[in-house]
Protein backbone atom coordinates (compact mmCIF):
# COMPACT_ATOMS: atom_id res chain seq x y z
CA UNK A 1 0.00 0.00 0.00
CA UNK A 2 0.87 3.64 -0.80
CA UNK A 3 2.14 5.48 2.25
CA UNK A 4 1.09 9.10 3.58
CA UNK A 5 2.74 11.83 5.15
CA UNK A 6 2.82 15.39 6.73
CA UNK A 7 5.54 17.29 7.48
CA UNK A 8 6.25 20.28 10.32
CA UNK A 9 8.91 22.16 11.48
CA UNK A 10 8.23 20.95 14.74
CA UNK A 11 6.72 17.96 14.79
CA UNK A 12 6.11 17.47 18.80
CA UNK A 13 3.58 20.77 18.42
CA UNK A 14 -0.14 19.36 18.72
CA UNK A 15 -2.46 21.51 16.35
CA UNK A 16 -6.23 21.87 16.75
CA UNK A 17 -7.91 24.06 15.00
CA UNK A 18 -10.98 22.49 14.87
CA UNK A 19 -11.92 23.54 18.21
CA UNK A 20 -12.34 27.27 16.91
CA UNK A 21 -9.97 30.13 17.42
CA UNK A 22 -7.87 29.78 20.95
CA UNK A 23 -8.33 31.91 24.02
CA UNK A 24 -6.16 34.96 23.99
CA UNK A 25 -4.06 35.17 27.89
CA UNK A 26 -2.08 38.04 26.80
CA UNK A 27 0.82 35.47 25.68
CA UNK A 28 1.61 33.04 22.49
CA UNK A 29 -1.38 30.87 22.34
CA UNK A 30 -0.53 27.34 21.16
CA UNK A 31 -2.07 27.76 17.91
CA UNK A 32 -1.10 31.30 16.95
CA UNK A 33 2.46 29.40 16.93
CA UNK A 34 2.16 26.49 14.56
CA UNK A 35 -0.53 28.20 12.26
CA UNK A 36 1.83 29.58 9.76
CA UNK A 37 3.99 26.36 10.35
CA UNK A 38 4.90 24.57 6.58
CA UNK A 39 2.58 21.51 5.88
CA UNK A 40 3.72 19.24 2.73
CA UNK A 41 1.11 16.38 1.94
CA UNK A 42 2.39 14.03 -0.96
CA UNK A 43 -0.19 11.31 -0.15
CA UNK A 44 -3.23 10.58 1.42
CA UNK A 45 -4.19 6.95 2.46
CA UNK A 46 -7.64 6.20 4.48
CA UNK A 47 -6.80 2.78 6.05
CA UNK A 48 -9.82 0.57 7.37
CA UNK A 49 -9.75 -0.45 11.25
CA UNK A 50 -12.08 -3.45 13.15
CA UNK A 51 -11.89 -3.97 16.48
CA UNK A 52 -14.38 -6.68 18.59
CA UNK A 53 -15.54 -5.28 21.60
CA UNK A 54 -16.78 -6.72 24.96
CA UNK A 55 -19.96 -5.04 24.50
CA UNK A 56 -20.19 -7.47 21.82
CA UNK A 57 -20.53 -5.08 18.52
CA UNK A 58 -17.62 -4.73 16.03
CA UNK A 59 -16.15 -1.40 16.13
CA UNK A 60 -14.81 0.50 12.78
CA UNK A 61 -12.66 3.11 12.42
CA UNK A 62 -10.53 4.78 9.98
CA UNK A 63 -6.79 5.88 10.13
CA UNK A 64 -6.01 8.78 7.85
CA UNK A 65 -2.58 8.37 7.18
CA UNK A 66 -0.98 11.77 5.25
CA UNK A 67 2.71 11.40 4.38
CA UNK A 68 5.24 14.05 2.57
CA UNK A 69 8.80 15.00 3.05
CA UNK A 70 9.94 12.05 4.57
CA UNK A 71 7.28 12.47 7.17
CA UNK A 72 4.11 9.98 8.36
CA UNK A 73 1.32 11.51 10.00
CA UNK A 74 -1.88 9.27 11.39
CA UNK A 75 -5.71 9.69 12.93
CA UNK A 76 -7.88 8.02 13.32
CA UNK A 77 -11.50 8.86 13.01
CA UNK A 78 -13.62 6.75 15.46
CA UNK A 79 -17.00 8.03 14.32
CA UNK A 80 -19.51 5.42 15.81
CA UNK A 81 -21.68 4.54 13.13
CA UNK A 82 -20.31 1.74 11.05
CA UNK A 83 -22.23 2.78 7.68
CA UNK A 84 -20.38 6.37 8.13
CA UNK A 85 -17.41 4.78 8.22
CA UNK A 86 -17.88 1.78 5.06
CA UNK A 87 -19.03 4.83 3.01
CA UNK A 88 -16.39 6.57 3.47
CA UNK A 89 -14.19 3.94 2.57
CA UNK A 90 -16.84 3.13 -0.44
CA UNK A 91 -17.18 6.29 -1.97
CA UNK A 92 -14.04 8.86 -0.47
CA UNK A 93 -12.89 8.66 -3.98
CA UNK A 94 -9.48 10.61 -4.85
CA UNK A 95 -7.74 12.31 -1.88
CA UNK A 96 -5.31 14.12 -4.06
CA UNK A 97 -7.06 17.68 -3.29
CA UNK A 98 -5.45 17.24 0.12
CA UNK A 99 -1.71 17.10 -1.53
CA UNK A 100 0.56 20.28 -1.91
CA UNK A 101 2.37 22.68 0.34
CA UNK A 102 0.37 24.88 2.39
CA UNK A 103 0.52 26.21 6.15
CA UNK A 104 -1.10 24.56 8.94
CA UNK A 105 -4.06 27.54 8.84
CA UNK A 106 -4.56 26.46 5.48
CA UNK A 107 -4.43 23.09 6.17
CA UNK A 108 -7.45 23.53 8.70
CA UNK A 109 -9.70 25.62 6.22
CA UNK A 110 -9.21 23.59 3.55
CA UNK A 111 -10.61 20.83 5.89
CA UNK A 112 -13.36 23.46 7.38
CA UNK A 113 -14.54 24.02 3.52
CA UNK A 114 -14.31 20.57 2.49
CA UNK A 115 -17.25 18.02 2.72
CA UNK A 116 -15.71 15.31 4.16
CA UNK A 117 -18.55 12.97 3.59
CA UNK A 118 -19.99 11.14 1.14
CA UNK A 119 -23.23 10.26 2.22
CA UNK A 120 -25.00 12.40 5.59
CA UNK A 121 -23.42 11.46 8.62
CA UNK A 122 -25.99 10.18 10.89
CA UNK A 123 -24.55 12.00 13.87
CA UNK A 124 -23.82 15.48 13.08
CA UNK A 125 -21.18 14.65 15.89
CA UNK A 126 -19.42 13.09 13.38
CA UNK A 127 -18.55 15.56 11.17
CA UNK A 128 -15.82 16.62 14.22
CA UNK A 129 -14.39 13.80 14.43
CA UNK A 130 -13.67 13.00 10.84
CA UNK A 131 -12.03 16.28 10.83
CA UNK A 132 -9.98 15.91 13.74
CA UNK A 133 -8.62 12.77 11.91
CA UNK A 134 -7.31 14.58 9.35
CA UNK A 135 -5.66 17.29 11.32
CA UNK A 136 -4.33 15.02 13.67
CA UNK A 137 -2.91 13.36 10.86
CA UNK A 138 -0.83 16.65 9.95
CA UNK A 139 1.06 16.03 12.91
CA UNK A 140 3.92 13.51 12.36
CA UNK A 141 4.45 10.49 14.21
CA UNK A 142 6.77 10.49 17.38
CA UNK A 143 10.42 10.12 16.68
CA UNK A 144 11.82 6.66 16.64
CA UNK A 145 12.68 6.45 20.28
CA UNK A 146 9.18 7.02 21.24
CA UNK A 147 7.59 4.27 18.51
CA UNK A 148 10.43 1.91 19.72
CA UNK A 149 8.51 2.64 23.41
CA UNK A 150 5.22 1.96 21.71
CA UNK A 151 6.37 -1.28 20.42
CA UNK A 152 7.57 -2.85 23.43
CA UNK A 153 4.13 -1.78 24.79
CA UNK A 154 2.83 -3.96 22.13
CA UNK A 155 5.26 -6.76 22.67
CA UNK A 156 4.00 -7.27 26.06
CA UNK A 157 0.17 -7.20 25.06
CA UNK A 158 -0.66 -3.82 26.53
CA UNK A 159 -1.99 -2.04 23.33
CA UNK A 160 -5.14 -2.72 21.40
CA UNK A 161 -5.76 -5.56 19.11
CA UNK A 162 -7.19 -4.33 15.78
CA UNK A 163 -7.82 -6.24 12.24
CA UNK A 164 -8.15 -4.67 9.29
CA UNK A 165 -11.47 -4.71 7.70
CA UNK A 166 -12.76 -4.68 3.84
CA UNK A 167 -15.93 -2.39 3.93
CA UNK A 168 -17.10 -4.25 0.24
CA UNK A 169 -17.83 -7.04 2.37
Amino acid sequence: MARGTVSSRDPEIAVSPSEGPPATSGTDTTYSRVAELPLQIEQCELLPLARDTSSGFTKISIVVRLTGAGHEGLGEDITWDQIDQIEQLRRAGDLAWLRGRRTVEEFSTLLGLADLFPVEPIRDSARFYRRWAFERGARPRPTPKRRLAAGRRRASGQARHFRSVDPDR
